[in-house]
């Protein structure tokens, strides 16, 4: 294990929170706890943390799902094409992606339909990634490229990089153009991107400033950067405290809310454009489960109607800026 000073101000002062492993790949640390400060300038993060080498033991040998992923039901299915069908259309009325020719008729009418479906994400904080014209995309922590394959399809030109020799392989095997390793590694010309992504991927790295720096540097002038990012500062994680899912000691390493991910930005040059948070129902849920575990001592798990009535919370509080995940853009300066 090794003890670090805070990456925002460099002190070692700070309030301590002790919280469990949760994970399974590591029997050994079943037991195990870790230690959270949160720095006087309100930033959080793991102290001690397992070294470089030490980390791998918690990371199972294949991390992330595969790339393809079936519905279980028809019904699963039927919905999900229809939810696909529904987000092209947004992507084309609202954000700028090409699509066939249309009579203005034709999509004042799609427009109309579209449009309750495309508040919904907005209010949801859920807003789609506008289209740059075959612009170059970047996806760090890629896994096996779910992400990646969809944005090819929106007409991205997409790379990406991981960690994962696993995922790696798995994307390369259906044309993904992934590299192994990390961004600071990875040695990509400067101003190549147009947009890099870190869609959960940020808390996992060592030294935040130095590869939102490596970012920067890719990135052309006016380019963007994306982080989705598990919100520290969110109802969640004070209603469930030391377990909350999204502390996942020791793989994630730090802890962001709104201040420290615009701190941490401009540290690397960046230009905060827009913050906005959502809430997945899933994650409140394990979450949730975890509660009644532990306080409560019960091994059943959330009924229909602790669902029902979650997706309305979770709604409500990512519209409100309290939802468990966090969604910053940036900008380079041009």
């Amino acid at each position: 294990m090794e003890t670090v000073a805070c990456v925002l101000c460099g002190s070692t002062d700070g309030r301590a929170r002790v919280v469990p492993y949760t994970g399974e790949c590591n029997a050994d640390a079943k037991d195990q706890t870790f230690t959270l400060i949160t720095c006087p300038c309100g930033f959080t993060y793991l102290n001690p943390r397992p070294t470089r080498e030490e980390i791998k033991a918690y990371y199972p040998s294949e991390y992330y799902p595969p790339a393809e992923l079936s519905s279980r039901t028809q019904v699963d299915r039927f919905f999900k094409r229809l939810s696909k069908v529904m987000k092209r259309g947004i992507r084309e009325e609202f954000y700028g992606y090409p699509g066939p020719g249309r009579s203005w008729v034709a999509r004042l009418l799609r427009r109309m339909v579209l449009y309750p479906e495309y508040w919904h994400l907005r209010f949801a904080g859920r807003d789609i990634l506008p289209f740059k014209g075959q612009g170059r995309l970047l996806d760090v922590g890629c896994g096996p490229g779910r992400l990646l394959q969809e944005l090819r399809g929106q007409g991205w030109d997409v790379y990406g990089v991981d960690f994962s020799p696993v995922a790696v392989s798995r994307a390369q095997s259906v044309g993904l153009n992934v590299r192994e390793g990390d961004l600071l590694t990875a040695g990509f010309e400067s101003n190549f991107f147009d947009v890099v992504i870190f869609s959960h991927s940020l808390e996992h790295v060592y030294d935040p400033v130095a590869t939102l720096r490596e970012a920067r540097r890719i990135l052309k002038p006016g380019g963007w950067v994306l982080l989705y990012l598990p919100n520290a500062g969110s109802a969640e994680a004070t209603l469930f405290g030391e377990l909350w899912v999204a502390w996942d000691p020791p793989r994630h390493l730090f802890h962001f809310d709104k201040g420290s991910s615009a701190r941490v930005l401009e540290m690397a040059g960046f230009r905060v454009v827009k913050a906005k948070t959502s809430t997945s129902k899933s994650s409140f849920l394990g979450s949730a489960d975890r509660y009644f575990q532990h306080v409560v001592k019960s091994r059943r798990k959330h009924g229909s109607f602790l669902r029902h009535v979650a997706g309305v919370g979770c709604l409500v509080l990512g519209h409100l800026g309290y939802g468990g995940e966090l969604k910053v853009v940036a900008e380079k300066p041009s």
